[in-house]
């Protein structure tokens, strides 16, 4: 690589540091939504997390074509991490097996089997 390829690198690389530091997360969460729109993803955000449980990431993506379940916590580049939202990251991480259903007061015996 050249000196001259080196210091574009190095002064692109900076550039976006000092981005990412005045990005709000708002913003941010913005531009992950927009980002997935475009390429396939659903996206499901609640918009008033105070009658949510503590925790709960911001952000639950679903693309149908790579058959992933995406949950994000979105944070400015200095926000903190409260002990709720990582233990629910942690949890959701270990995921294995994930499968839905619509259900109906018939299927009662299905909820049961399930939880």
């Amino acid at each position: 690589m050249s000196k001259s390829s080196i210091l574009h690198n190095a002064k692109r690389a900076e550039g976006r540091a000092v981005l990412d530091a005045a990005l709000s997360e708002q913003a941010f969460q913005q531009q992950i939504i927009d980002l997935a729109l475009v390429k396939g993803w659903y996206v499901y955000h609640t918009y008033d997390s105070r009658r949510s449980n503590p925790g709960w990431p911001d952000l639950a993506l679903v693309h149908p074509g790579k058959k992933l379940l995406l949950f994000l916590e979105v944070k400015t580049q200095t926000g903190r991490v409260t002990q709720p939202q990582q233990r629910m990251i942690d949890t959701l991480a270990k995921v294995r097996l994930t499968t839905a259903h619509i259900v109906r007061p018939s299927d009662w015996e299905l909820v049961e089997k399930s939880l």
